[in-house]
């Protein structure tokens, strides 16, 4: 699968792929496939114009195998700029609930998000449950508001509004990447080891001489990695006095030929938990990933830490792949994006 951001050469393929989701799914959008089927090739071509650039207005096309198989975008409200309304959601049948739709919502929501938006409104029918729960499981709510379909008044939908949590943000910059001294970065070891090992043993039921072995020797195996990897331990500084916050390790390798950025951990003291640090200090790994010349970072979310799975979010990072205990996630780096 891969999701990449319309082009104006993708205007023929663009109205094709629309025009079966209208014909496939009729009561699940505003407009109708007779409206938009006779609209001219120039209201296409358009349409992914100013689509393809911009912090107003975006479509993204999902590709399985060179063939466009879904779609998702958003606009910038008129009456409300703060707000960006998702629209034209739709995966071909033949691929759904194989996570495409889910990886396009995160994907337009990270977009708003990097658009300065306060949050993405949507409206679901009534009756699509598959789409609403999809919705929901992204972070939606809905806010009670409903109206008749305009494509088929018969019908009701509803809105639905993820807020991005901007306000809990710090900017771009705020925390400080400083590389940490040989004795902090011991100090930064024996925590991730010491906190491993309780989420082995609370998980897992191991022991703790169990769980705390298997921890080391995975820590030590990462750490004692192939030629070709180097590894970076930050201490995050931030505030006017350029304190130590927190810590961060991320790890420089290769696969496929190709150099990978890995947020193995992060951590904030606990006295400085809950305003925003820790998105922010992905936004510092970010900025320090374009920075080497890496374009692909990636991190493993526990499941359980819904906190963390929204910060990767908020930070524009998708889901590539999933187990019973973490989620993996992945953004790609773009040049002056940060």
């Amino acid at each position: 699968m891969n999701i990449r951001r319309i082009r104006v050469e993708d205007s023929k393929e663009f109205r094709e792929l629309r025009l079966r989701a209208l014909a496939a799914d009729p009561d699940a959008f505003a407009s109708s496939y007779e409206s938009e089927a006779s609209r001219p090739m120039d209201t296409w071509e358009t349409w992914a114009a100013l689509s393809s650039d911009g912090p107003d207005q975006t479509m993204y096309l999902a590709e399985v195998d060179g063939e466009l198989v879904a779609l998702a975008g958003a606009f910038r409200l008129e009456d409300n700029p703060r707000r960006m309304h998702l629209i034209s959601m739709w995966v071909d049948p033949a691929h759904r609930r194989s996570g495409i739709g889910r990886a396009l919502t995160n994907t337009v929501v990270a977009w708003a998000r990097q658009s300065d938006a306060d949050d993405v409104m949507l409206w679901v029918v009534d009756d699509n449950d598959g789409a609403r729960r999809l919705y929901e499981d992204a972070g939606f709510v809905a806010t009670g508001n409903s109206m008749p379909l305009p494509s088929n008044p018969g019908l009701i939908e509803h809105e639905l509004v993820q807020s991005l949590n901007q306000h809990l943000r710090m900017p771009d910059g705020y925390v400080d990447l400083e590389p940490l001294k040989a004795g902090e970065r011991r100090a930064f070891i024996e925590w991730i080891v010491a906190d491993r090992t309780a989420r082995a043993m609370d998980a897992e039921g191991r022991s703790l001489v169990d769980a705390s072995q298997r921890v080391r020797s995975r820590v030590s195996e990462l750490i004692d990695a192939p030629p070709g990897t180097s590894h970076h331990f930050f201490a995050l500084t931030a505030g006017m006095d350029r304190e130590t916050r927190g810590w961060m390790w991320m790890i420089d390798r290769r696969r496929d030929g190709a150099r990978i950025m890995r947020i193995e951990e992060i951590v904030v003291f606990e006295d400085f938990r809950g305003v925003g640090l820790a998105a922010a200090a992905v936004d510092a790994a970010i900025l320090h990933t374009e920075s080497v010349g890496i374009t692909t970072i990636e991190a493993s979310v526990p499941i359980a830490n819904s906190t963390a799975r929204r910060i990767a979010e908020s930070c524009g990072f998708v889901e590539i792949e999933r187990s019973e205990s973490e989620v993996s996630v992945q953004l790609d780096v773009i040049a002056g994006a940060h």
